[in-house]
């Protein structure tokens, strides 16, 4: 026996949710991936103009020379060339002799506290010169005159737009590279979610392409996380199949042992009526009469049970409603004597339509319509049965020619138990309220429609309409 859930699952698509959580997944994996991709822009971006930075103040530092006690420059156009890569930025410099006097360049140009703790070392900084954010490179250079030592100090500064640009078209590139890849990687998504759940879209084709009456196990081949799903719908399959068995088996019974007696009961009760008096005919008619009662009710309790298991059950097929009526009016007019049911069949193309559908389970819904109809017409009749195709369509109705039936009674009488307000002639007994019901039931099983409409003359008129099966 399967464990029950201990966890309630919320309804809704089980695709959409794969889609939620996946995509949610690989959407924090983008942003931070991006995050990441901008980061690294940034940092190269800087790393590449720093290096290009030094390039220059080195070149500054090599043209740097002693004449004498004095430190002279002659700046190279070399130094500078390097950064006219980034035409849209400022360039400052400034050379220092060692005794902090400027030799050449901006005199107002900052020196960063960390000059001169590594003197081998470049040393970066960002700062704000002249209003501008800007990156200063210094370096050291030495200088010996005999045995002295001289240091020379070059500082290079330049504006941030062309980083900055660069580092945003890096990041551009890398973000746009980053969206095609999410593009990807959503159709993969898609595929991937409608290849896995294609297994459960298999059983449930396999399923409703099955015929009603076909309780056998699914064999269809479905991986190890679906395996379990399908041994639930055959254990299903299964137990539904003994419970119709039963349900069978108790029908069969009920309808010999409920039709048996009645029937004995209503034979002896005419047997005794011949020879009694006429006291105890009086009584014998009203047995008589309940007795066919009960049975009435009893063959159309049966028959509503049965209806249920046909219409589930039973195979369909093509059924031409014009030779079905003349079949069940042949029938009835044996069974009943009666000789006022005319069939009417409105041109060639009704006489040949048909529908799919149940043979067995319609004829009893017209047997139903044409006892009502004999019933509450008129002892001479007529009832009239019309058979018509139009629009993809094909109807049949059934008219009768007695008290008609109000408009506020015409939805209850659809509905089981219920009987609608019309009186019946003294001769007659009563109905139990669901031939009409079993009609509608069946009607809508066929996927048609059941109108009650007053009959032109008189009388009430019901009309079923089915759509036609097509390449009729």
């Amino acid at each position: 026996m399967w464990p029950k859930w201990r966890r309630s699952v919320k309804p809704g698509s089980l695709r959409r949710r794969l889609y939620r959580r996946v995509g949610a997944a690989f959407a924090v994996l983008l942003v931070l991936l991006g995050t990441l991709a901008l980061r690294y822009a940034d940092t190269a971006s800087e790393r590449a103009f720093d290096h290009l930075l030094s390039a220059a103040a080195l070149t500054l530092a090599g043209s740097l020379r002693l004449e004498g006690e004095a430190i002279r420059a002659d700046i190279p156009a070399a130094a500078f060339a390097m950064l006219a890569q980034a035409p849209d930025d400022r360039v400052f410099y400034r050379l220092i002799g060692d005794d902090g006097r400027t030799l050449t360049g901006y005199p107002d140009l900052p020196v960063p506290p960390a000059v001169g703790r590594d003197p081998a070392a470049a040393q970066f900084a960002s700062l704000s010169y002249k209003g501008w954010p800007v990156r200063l490179v210094a370096i050291r250079r030495l200088l010996t005159v005999g045995e002295k030592p001289r240091w020379a100090t070059v500082l290079v500064a330049q504006t941030l737009e062309q980083r900055r640009a660069f580092a945003w078209e890096m990041g551009s590139y890398a973000v746009l590279g980053l969206v095609l890849l999410a593009g990807v990687a959503a159709g993969i998504l898609a595929l991937a979610v409608r290849e896995a759940l294609r297994p459960v879209a298999g059983l449930k084709e396999v399923l409703a392409d099955r015929d009603p009456s076909d309780f056998t196990p699914l064999r269809q081949p479905v991986p190890e996380e679906i395996q379990p799903l399908q041994w639930a719908l055959n254990n299903l399959l299964a137990r539904f199949e003994a419970s119709l068995t039963d349900t069978r088996s108790f029908l069969a019974d009920a309808t010999h042992q409920v039709r048996t007696p009645l029937a004995s009961v209503i034979a002896q009760t005419e047997i005794t009526l011949r020879d009694a008096s006429d006291a105890q005919r009086e009584q014998l008619q009203r047995i008589l009469r309940n007795a066919r009662a009960a049975a009435r009710i009893a063959n159309q309790l049966l028959a509503d049970a049965t209806i249920s298991n046909r219409l589930e059950l039973a195979p369909r097929g093509p059924v031409v409603l014009a030779r079905l009526c003349a079949d069940v009016l042949n029938d009835r007019a044996a069974a009943t004597e009666a000789t006022a049911l005319r069939l009417y069949v409105a041109d060639d193309a009704s006489a040949d339509a048909a529908i799919v559908g149940d043979s067995d389970a319609l004829a009893d819904a017209l047997r139903n319509l044409i006892d009502n109809a004999l019933k509450y017409g008129p002892p001479e009749g007529p009832v009239d049965i019309t058979v018509q195709a139009a629009a993809g369509a094909v109807s049949i109705t059934v008219r009768d020619y007695g008290p008609g039936l109000a408009p506020e009674d015409r939805p209850r009488v659809l509905r089981r138990f219920e009987r609608g307000s019309r009186r019946l002639p003294a001769d007659r007994m009563g109905g139990s309220g669901l031939g009409l019901a079993i009609v509608q039931r069946v009607v809508k099983a066929h996927r048609g429609e059941i109108y009650l409409a007053d009959g032109k003359g008189g009388g009430l008129s019901i009309t079923l309409r089915f759509p036609q099966r097509e390449g009729a």
